[in-house]
């Protein structure tokens, strides 16, 4: 049976724990398996339901903090960006396996989707979500297969070859049949943004569905013609002269920042596994972030509290694909010189059973100019 992680009670046999009110009422399943690829497999069981999410893990208990709540809202996120609403009681089933990927339907044992299953050694698999989601569209041609799933995953895409080759190497990847081991799928992702961005999902949806992994590149030649009214190689040439470096992750800095007050921004972030925003991507390993807006640029002051438990740095990151990264230690106080715009405030610490009830962390900025009070 599945626990809750710090002396919350534990899920009573025959019914799924729903963390929230409104949750449909549902049953624990007995055996559970994702497809008939899947049918002699000894999967663990659904042990929580969701809106649009139906969970399930050999790690033993259920994830931390707002994780599995963040991953039911995300679902119905990535739907509507890619315009692909799922049908009415529809939902995925999301089996993290940290460790025992042989119990999944994945090829080497890595992450992957079947079906309206996700099997997957992390939380938020985003990736993978794409590949549900768009699984009535039929499988595409490789590089727009794993392009689009990449665009709308954690990475966004990014140039990860030198501008004057980006050509050859997507022309390569295009190819008839092409072996996902070969491509690169941050390029895949930038590609993919570039089309939407010039074109918009609906052309770029029509281009994926006509692309079959057989298709070959003259076909593909006449596909662009046809449903974006440009040649491939011309939007090769606009992406080699105009792409972005990278695009930033999909859902990245969307939230609404913390605001200042009389000169100061001041938020506690909570370490503890039953702490609001806590997130756990990995088992034992925790994340919590706030978001805040540098006015102007200049130096600013930060100052932080030590907690009562070790933990990793304390990250500020701009948002964005290349993220302006500063460190500072729990308990010290440091003077960064930051840009204009939104940062991330992050932390993370490894838990254990025993750290039920950790003081949050207190982080403090200031205009290095301000005199603290």
């Amino acid at each position: 049976m599945l626990t809750t992680r710090h002396g919350g009670r534990a899920p009573v046999p025959g019914r799924v724990p729903s963390r929230r009110p409104g949750h449909l009422a549902a049953f624990l399943l007995l055996s559970c398996t994702a497809s008939g690829a899947a049918a002699d497999k000894a999967l663990p069981a659904i042990a929580w339901e969701g809106e649009r999410l139906r969970f399930a893990t050999t790690v033993g208990r259920l994830p931390c903090g707002d994780s599995l709540e963040y991953m039911d809202r995300r679902v119905d996120e990535l739907a509507a960006a890619l315009v692909q609403p799922m049908k009415p009681g529809e939902k995925i089933s999301y089996y993290w396996l940290p460790g025992r990927m042989e119990l999944s339907p994945c090829p080497e044992s890595s992450d992957c989707a079947d079906g309206l299953a996700v099997f997957s050694r992390t939380l938020f698999h985003d990736h993978e979500i794409v590949h549900v989601l768009l699984r009535d569209l039929g499988r595409s041609q490789t590089f727009l297969y794993e392009g689009m799933a990449e665009a709308f995953g954690r990475a966004g895409g990014k140039l990860a070859v030198e501008r004057t080759a980006a050509r050859s190497e997507i022309l390569r990847s295009l190819s008839a049949n092409a072996d996902p081991k070969s491509i690169s799928y941050p390029l895949a992702g930038l590609f993919v943004r570039f089309l939407l961005d010039r074109h918009g999902m609906t052309a770029v949806k029509r281009v994926y569905v006509r692309a079959r992994p057989d298709t070959d590149t003259s076909q593909l030649r006449a596909i662009f013609e046809s449903e974006l009214g440009v040649s491939l190689e011309k939007t090769l040439g606009l992406l080699e002269d105009t792409a972005p470096d990278c695009y930033p992750r999909q859902n990245l800095c969307t939230a609404g920042p913390v605001a200042w007050s009389d000169g100061a921004w001041n938020h506690e972030l909570g370490l503890s596994c039953a702490s609001p925003g806590v997130l756990e991507i990995v088992p034992e390993a925790l994340r919590n972030e706030a978001l805040v807006e540098i006015p102007e640029a200049g130096a600013y002051r930060l100052t932080v509290s030590r907690p009562s438990v070790p933990v990793k740095e304390l990250v500020v990151a701009r948002c964005g694909c290349r993220p302006d990264l500063h460190t500072v230690e729990s308990g010290s106080e440091a003077t960064l010189e930051l840009d204009e715009g939104r940062y991330r405030v992050l932390v993370g610490r490894r838990a254990d059973d025993s750290s039920a009830d950790v003081e949050p962390i207190s982080v403090t900025i200031r205009a290095a100019s301000a005199r603290p009070e």
